[in-house]
């Protein structure tokens, strides 16, 4: 029988109020597991249908918690272990500290998982949609290698890293997105109001115009025949592409489509090698299997083809041929990069050299990430501006011939 999602409110064993939800048969199957924590309930009730709709369907990226607090859950968890106190209490704590309450109601659910008997791995699987597939790697390498709290400020460290990398391009592309918005609004109010407006004296004066300004009036008169037209096609392809573009064709002919753009292909390249390299290293210094290991990076990119490259590579190393000779025929693998890891495999040092690796190709990364912000802003400005002069031409050019026309009377 499938399981079905109750919503609970119940006072705990410190004498607090909790809300909640959790999985049961039925509802007294709930009464019984929170009955079984200690649990005063105050009110159960079955999930209703337009809470799961909205809840888990159109809301379903308000489930995910962010890079920077997944790093400091980790960061603060390891440092509370390595104290010496229980797993339950330690996330007690984090749950009484966190104002995230996504984070709060899903670590309940993870005490509850722990109490009937799972590991912390085993419990965030649960809530896998929740908590990254990385992110619950990492963790049961750390609880197979018994060093879980050493393995969680690594976690920490790792997820930090990826937070700042993540806001460098949201500060690179804030900007350009702004200014892009604020001058197509711009260009449908000059052709769709001020430039009109113009062409209605110019034609009562039975004056020739220029042809660049025929160009933009006949780009207006369509504008203005067929906004809606225009605004139900964005619609509808906005729609038809939500849902075109998580089939895996689809993924795929993006994916390697960014990968061939100039200067963002090379960006997402290098730092799709600088996090294999990174975490590798962890891995491998953390004592995890090799095999598992090449499994556990596919969760580091949402790139197909990346993904599929690592997925390659593991079948080939199943095989005994050596890492460095396989990425040696994979394009995402830089020469570079093949002979860091040949020295690494030669040497038996592959921890030592990935973390070689990831520092070169980090600094390659801020450099390539600083450079793109100084060539983006003035080269859309140069489009733009240039967009917006030709347009002012246009009204501009047959009023300084009427000018020209009155002035010589």
């Amino acid at each position: 029988m499938r399981d079905k999602l109750f919503l609970y409110r119940a006072i705990n064993i410190r004498g607090e109020e909790v809300a909640g939800e959790i999985a049961g048969s039925s509802e007294d199957d709930v009464m019984g597991m929170l009955d079984e924590q200690n649990m005063m309930i105050l009110e159960i009730r079955k999930e209703n249908w337009w809470y799961s709709f909205f809840n888990r369907q159109h809301f379903w990226y308000l489930k995910k918690i962010g890079f920077s607090e997944l790093a400091r859950f980790a960061k603060d968890l390891g440092i509370i272990l390595k104290s010496g106190i229980s797993i339950l209490e330690a996330l007690d704590i984090l749950k009484q500290r966190s104002s995230n309450a996504l984070l709060k109601k899903n670590l309940e659910t993870v005490q509850m998982a722990l109490r009937k008997g799972e590991s912390l791995s085993e419990a965030l699987t649960n809530l896998s949609g929740t908590f990254p597939d990385m992110f619950i790697f990492m963790v049961k390498t750390g609880e197979t290698s018994g060093e879980l709290p050493k393995m969680l400020e690594v976690i920490g460290q790792y997820y930090e890293e990826r937070y700042d990398n993540q806001q460098k391009i949201k500060e690179i592309l804030f900007y350009p997105i702004v200014l892009i918005i604020v001058s197509m609004l711009v260009t449908f109010f000059l052709l769709t109001v001020v430039l009109p407006q113009f062409a209605e004296i110019f034609l009562s004066m039975d004056q020739e115009l220029p042809q660049l300004t025929l160009w933009f009036m006949s780009i207006s008169d369509w504008l203005r025949d067929n906004s809606l037209h225009l605004f139900l096609f964005l619609i509808s392809a906005a729609v038809l592409w939500q849902m075109a573009k998580n089939t895996p064709a689809v993924r795929l002919w993006m994916d390697q489509l960014k990968n061939i753009l100039p200067v963002y292909g090379k960006i997402g390249q290098w730092e799709f090698l600088m996090l294999f390299a990174k975490t590798f290293g962890i891995l491998m210094r953390s004592g995890s299997e090799l095999i598992g290991s090449l499994n556990g990076l596919k969760n580091i990119t949402n790139n197909l083809f990346y993904k599929q490259s690592i997925t390659i590579l593991e079948e080939e190393v199943k095989k005994g041929a050596s890492m460095s000779s396989v990425m040696e025929s994979l394009s995402v693998f830089e020469e570079a990069f093949v002979q860091f890891m040949a020295v690494g495999e030669s040497s038996g040092m592959v921890s030592e050299m990935m973390e070689m690796t990831a520092s070169f190709y980090e600094s390659q990364y801020k450099h390539r990430i600083g450079m793109l912000k100084m060539m983006l802003e003035p080269f859309l400005l140069l489009i733009i501006g240039g967009g917006v002069l030709f347009m002012i031409l246009a009204i501009m050019m047959p009023v300084f011939d009427l000018y020209l026309i009155y002035s010589n009377l």
